[in-house]
């Protein structure tokens, strides 16, 4: 007997809505037109609802949290994340002082401490770039500035002299557990990047199908291309990856536009084998995808709105694929753009 010709249709519904979504509806829905009605009519009942849970969990929205601190105001900190322990380094005072101090937050107690590390510290700087590899710290990079016509590195520069920023391209691990800062990558044997630089880490993948060491992607963004650099943390071996198929429109372009200057590309990692990396534009962004694994164009997070993505033969450790050849709905604001 076909309880939808026995039950009414808000009692089927209300049964089904407590149903958890499972293989088992597609072929409910193939039953009938009734019961293909019926499982639709459940299923936006079921995403109206969530949507609206959303809009009603507080934990789910900006709120603030009164933190007890008696930190110096600072730009260019460096921020990672291990279970429920906030690491921030570094940074800059408006003075354009530097520092080289860690700090600890704890997001379950909301208590500040300052780490009293050991070994062979990194110098002050900002906007270095850190990342957890298991339990162990990762710092490369950074800026500070330096005296014009001293060759000498300095930690505080008087803003109204003549001063100018430069990167530093060394590569640091920190062991939690002992507090203990270790040199893995001396700035000489950097890979040559401009403060123009930004990075992500990748976790290591151990699969049955793959297998990646931890990887740190660097790129570089003072150029009219973005280059690549892969390095892998527990060594500081490095080596260069094709650039981004993107190109940085020439100086002059459209009306009212003259080139872009060199920016830091945004990146963010995607788990554990994509990197996501946005490069600058004239008016808009351009989205890219740098994989660790083949993507073919079909395979791709293109919409179908934007056309095929643009796979680029390279070797067989990283290549880019294009994402969406622009972003009409956001700019580098994060606003929306008025048509």
């Amino acid at each position: 007997m076909d309880p939808a010709k026995v039950f009414p249709q808000e009692i089927i519904l209300r049964i089904l809505q407590f149903v958890p979504p499972s293989p088992d509806y597609a072929s409910l829905a193939c039953v009938s037109k009734q019961w293909r009605d019926l499982v639709t009519l459940a299923m936006r009942s079921r995403l109206h609802a969530a949507i609206v849970s959303l809009h009603r969990i507080n934990e789910l929205r900006w709120h603030p949290l009164i933190l007890n601190i008696d930190l110096s105001k600072r730009l260019g900190v460096s921020l990672a994340v291990n279970g429920h322990t906030l690491y921030i380094f570094g940074g800059c005072t408006p003075e354009l002082t530097a520092m080289n101090d860690l700090i600890t937050l704890d997001l379950l107690t909301l208590k500040w401490m300052r780490v009293a590390t050991q070994g062979n510290r990194p110098s002050p700087r900002a906007l270095a770039i850190t990342g957890f590899i298991g339990n162990k710290l990762y710092l490369y990079g950074g800026c500070r500035y330096v005296f014009q016509g001293f060759d000498s590195y300095i930690s505080s520069v008087n803003i109204s002299l003549t001063h100018r920023l430069v990167s530093v391209n060394d590569l640091y691990s920190f062991c939690p557990k002992s507090n203990t800062w270790t040199l893995v990558l001396q700035h000489e044997k950097g890979p040559p990047l401009s403060k123009y630089c930004n990075g992500v880490f990748l976790p290591p993948v151990d699969t049955e199908s793959d297998t990646y060491p931890p990887l740190l992607v660097l790129s570089d963004g003072s150029n009219e291309r973005v280059y690549p650099y892969a390095l892998l943390p527990e060594t500081g071996r490095w080596f260069p990856i094709p650039p981004c198929p993107h190109r940085a429109p020439p100086a002059g372009g459209p009306a009212g536009h003259r080139g872009p200057s060199p920016y830091r590309p945004a990146m963010c990692a995607l788990g554990q084998k994509q990197v996501l990396v946005v490069c600058r534009g004239v008016t808009q962004p351009s989205v890219w995808i740098l994989s660790r694994s083949d993507r073919r164009p079909n395979q791709g997070l293109c919409e179908p709105r934007c056309g095929s993505s643009c796979v680029v033969k390279q070797n067989e450790f990283l290549h880019f694929s294009s994402l969406l050849q622009s972003l009409s709905s956001i700019n580098y604001a994060g606003s929306p753009v008025q048509h």
